[in-house]
């Protein structure tokens, strides 16, 4: 009994935890002038849209590496996808890729 109302509590505290929302510049699209991002950050495709290839708008990154062979973690809030800028692809043999956090 005493292990289940601990449980409870410590699953009550995790739930209560809020979640970090980060907000992205945009950047590149199909225009005149395409929107640029400031310096130290990379232009991505957001994962929760289409690809810039298709004419939609990236996203503004901070590289940060995650995956690969030392399983680097994201912090929270983030997640890891692949890197765009390199030629290791983790759905065709890349096991180990780096990916950046996003």
């Amino acid at each position: 009994m005493k292990v289940q109302v601990i449980l409870l509590a410590f699953v009550g505290a995790a739930l209560a935890v809020p979640q970090v929302k980060t907000v992205y510049q945009t950047c590149g699209g199909h225009v005149v002038n395409p929107a640029t991002c400031p310096k130290g950050y990379i232009c991505v495709d957001n994962p929760n849209s289409c690809s810039m290839a298709a004419d939609c708008l990236g996203i503004c990154v901070k590289p940060q590496a995650c995956g690969g062979f030392a399983g680097l973690r994201c912090p929270v809030g983030k997640k890891c996808y692949d890197d765009p800028r390199d030629d290791c692809d983790p759905n065709a043999g890349g096991a180990d890729c780096i990916g950046i956090c996003i």
